[in-house]
């Protein structure tokens, strides 16, 4: 058996470990003999505190023993609907680094040419990007549809057809547009990074108020009413004909600079039960499988 390698899962750890050592105290009892025979002992803990006790308790190094902290369920916590977790699947949002996005119609008066170019920039800054547009083209336009299809060749001349999408290209069915309802907006606001709209001009701009109800932080250019004259210092600024590379430092910097974002950003990437489940159990249990040359 000192070949093989041992997985222990410990639940409430701390109850545990004064349990065990109340035992040893009145007993004088080691650790148990086999745990201390394993080359290698793989015990799933919660948090690096327990660590230290359960290695100091059984006389190993810490660094055998993983350190798997507990997860969130976001579609649950978030109140996600059904088919608003199944197109954020779709989407991708679990992977982004950066989840910016733009619940607008597909106009010219958006600006989406600078987004495009603002998510090239933030992928090459290394940011892992993904801008969501919500709302359709015009289906019943042939202009309309012909500006579709011209940003959908931008994004694959910048090479961003990884870290854009449009909700209209991503229903079940990908041949047909889809277009979703306020409810799914929604679901799309309480997962978002960022609000970003950097229109060229603004009737209003009621997503600043939508994001500001979410609780998202808003970029935004100064061409939108609602930031300018609701968010003021709230939100993060700049020009519509700024350049994309200025635009994208400053976001990142920025956001950076939110304990807020960065702590939501952190527990999505990383601690939602799915993220945890990649990164950390699946490892844990593929390294069960693989045996140490005897010697």
């Amino acid at each position: 058996m000192s070949s093989e390698q041992l997985l222990a899962t410990l639940k409430d750890a701390g109850e545990s470990l004064f349990r065990l050592r109340m035992k040893a105290q009145t007993q004088r009892l080691d650790a148990p003999s086999e745990l201390q025979k394993q080359r290698r002992l793989i015990a799933r803990i919660k948090t690096v505190q327990r660590q230290r006790e359960l290695a100091e308790l059984l006389g190993i190094p810490p660094e055998q023993i993983r350190v798997v902290y507990n997860g969130v369920d976001a579609g649950d916590l978030l109140g996600l609907s059904a088919e608003g977790a199944s197109l954020v699947q779709r989407l991708g949002v679990p992977d982004a680094g950066l989840f910016l996005l733009m619940p607008v119609r597909v106009t010219q008066a958006k600006n989406i040419e600078l987004a495009l170019a603002v998510v090239a920039e933030l992928k090459r800054m290394g940011e892992r990007p993904l801008l969501i547009l919500t709302g359709p083209p015009d289906p019943h336009d042939a202009r309309s549809m012909a500006y579709f299809h011209a940003l959908q060749r931008r994004r694959a001349e910048l090479g961003v057809e990884d870290a854009m999408r449009f909700v209209y290209e991503s229903g079940p069915d990908p041949a047909e547009g889809y277009m979703i309802p306020p409810m799914v907006v929604g679901d799309l606001y309480r997962t978002a990074d960022v609000l970003f709209m950097p229109s060229h001009r603004e009737g209003f701009g009621m997503p600043v108020l939508e994001a500001g109800l979410a609780g998202v932080p808003v970029a935004a250019s100064t061409a939108v009413p609602a930031a300018v004259e609701l968010a003021g210092n709230s939100a993060l600024f700049f020009e519509p004909d700024e350049a994309p590379a200025a635009v994208a430092r400053r976001l990142a910097a920025w956001l950076a600079a939110n304990p807020v974002a960065r702590l939501r950003r952190r527990t999505r990437q990383r601690y939602t039960w799915e993220a945890i489940f990649a990164h950390d159990i699946k490892p844990l249990l593929a390294s069960t499988d693989r045996k140490e040359p005897a010697t």
